[in-house]
């Protein structure tokens, strides 16, 4: 209120010395200029006039600096009413805060004292069934010692009864252990046979499953020695129903078997000699074995016959009803200076027998190479021998290798001892190796020139030169 009554009062004074302005004003504009010098009683009038504006300007200066006071002071009040209702709010809101903790602690107080009462309760129900329990006690130990002298005759009775259960006990460990000393030997023995059924069992169901697994079993497991007994069993088996199975295209099987063995049996006896074969059906004066190459735009034969001499030969025609390939082994017959192809030999093991690994689901590889047999090849270079190898033994032979710019020829010696056929790479040997090996048999074959396919083609027609397939 004191500061409203203040405010007021700078208002009015305000007022008032604006109105004395406004007079002061008036009366300077109502007087006219005096061209004359003023007179001395002007002069006072003046001076009083001028004492009086300043005078009324110290009250209006006066004024304003109260009227500033009481604008700070009203700015510093309404802070302070701020910061009042400020404390209000958070003192009502910790009053809220408060009462809420209250109302949380009285209704955890309720619930506490409402599991206390559960809990007294159920502790005056235990009391009572434990006096009931003790009440009950008492009566059953009255008649317990009523019937004392019964118990003790129990209790002896049941120290006996444990005499002899320890008794027995060590009667049946005794036994278990005389049992396990006589027949411990024959459970083991029972428990061999049975695994070893279970293996028969197992190779029983695979012959039934695949016969084929019999043979592979027996390639692992026959010896030499039971030879004789299998030549029996095949001729047991020969009937004219099956005929068509000891056949290897043209040729007999036994006859193929036949060439094999005494060529075998000249490697062991006879080796200074020449090998003569005698009424070949592969190849005659007239029928030639070779393999073909192109060369300036036409056919060539390569006939390979003579191990020792190849020849080129023109092709005048082929009625083979096969397309013709470079290095592709053929027979042809001979007519003067050129030939006419009249069979191809494929590398490739035909369809029918890839059809029939894929029945037995054994495991083969994409390309089906023709197996030319369990041949013993030997390879002797310098340069690509490990891929020769490779190659020849995706036809199933048994190929060995010799670097004679690396090894001695007494190895050299041991390993021709041991091969059916030899192949020479004549491009990257050394000349005194001739002196080891006689490129005049038969069964020795001399490249010109190798390759990969071109070494599968002479090892297959070297075989069917010494009448081996």
């Amino acid at each position: 209120m004191n500061n409203i009554i203040q405010k007021q009062a700078a208002d009015q004074k305000t007022k008032q010395l604006e109105k004395n302005r406004a007079r002061f004003k008036a009366k300077v504009t109502e007087r006219k200029p005096v061209k004359s010098l003023p007179s001395p009683v002007k002069m006072e009038d003046l001076q009083r006039e001028k004492r009086l504006r300043k005078r009324a300007q110290k009250q209006v200066d006066d004024l304003q600096k109260r009227s500033d006071r009481s604008k700070q002071t009203i700015i510093k009040q309404r802070q302070h009413i701020l910061e009042f209702k400020e404390k209000v709010a958070k003192l009502e809101y910790e009053r809220y805060e408060t009462n809420q903790k209250l109302s949380k602690l009285k209704e955890q107080y309720e619930i506490e004292i409402m599991k206390r009462d559960k809990l007294l309760l159920n502790e005056q129900n235990i009391r009572k069934e434990a006096e009931k329990t003790v009440q009950r006690l008492i009566v059953k130990h009255q008649k317990d010692q009523k019937s004392g002298n019964a118990k003790v005759n129990f209790l002896n009775q049941v120290q006996q009864l444990k005499k002899s259960n320890k008794a027995l006990r060590q009667q049946v460990e005794n036994y278990d252990l005389l049992t396990h000393e006589k027949y411990g030997d024959l459970e083991q023995e029972v428990n061999n046979l049975r695994k070893e059924v279970h293996i028969f069992r197992n190779r029983e169901c695979q012959i039934k499953n695949d016969p084929l697994f019999l043979l592979d079993y027996m390639k692992q497991y026959i010896s030499s020695a039971y030879v004789p007994e299998l030549v029996d069993l095949i001729q047991d088996y020969i009937t004219s129903e099956n005929l068509h199975h000891f056949y290897r295209g043209d040729q007999n099987v036994f006859y193929l078997l036949m060439r094999r063995v005494n060529l075998l049996n000249f490697h062991i006896k006879k080796r200074n000699n020449q090998y003569k074969l005698k009424s070949t059906t592969n190849s005659s004066e007239v029928q030639r074995l070779g393999y073909l190459v192109f060369d300036n735009g036409s056919w060539q034969f390569v006939d390979v016959t003579q191990a020792n001499s190849p020849k080129v030969y023109a092709v005048q025609a082929n009625v083979s009803n096969e397309p013709l390939e470079i290095d592709k082994p053929v027979k042809a017959i001979l007519k003067e200076d050129s030939v006419t192809i009249i069979k191809c030999f494929s590398m490739e093991m035909p369809k029918q027998l890839q059809y029939k690994k894929k029945q037995t689901n054994s495991p083969t590889p994409k390309n089906e190479y023709l197996q030319f047999g369990n041949f013993k090849v030997l390879v002797i270079g310098s340069r690509f021998l490990s891929d020769y190898k490779d190659c020849l033994e995706k036809h199933g032979c048994n190929t060995e290798l010799h670097n004679p710019f690396e090894e001695s020829y007494e190895r050299l010696t041991g390993k021709i001892s041991r091969a059916e056929i030899i192949l020479v790479c004549e491009r990257h040997i050394p000349h005194s190796l001739w002196g080891h090996v006689d490129k005049h048999q038969p069964y020795v074959s001399v490249l010109k020139k190798d390759s990969k396919d071109l070494i599968s083609t002479i090892t297959y027609l070297t075989l069917q030169r010494c009448e081996l397939v």
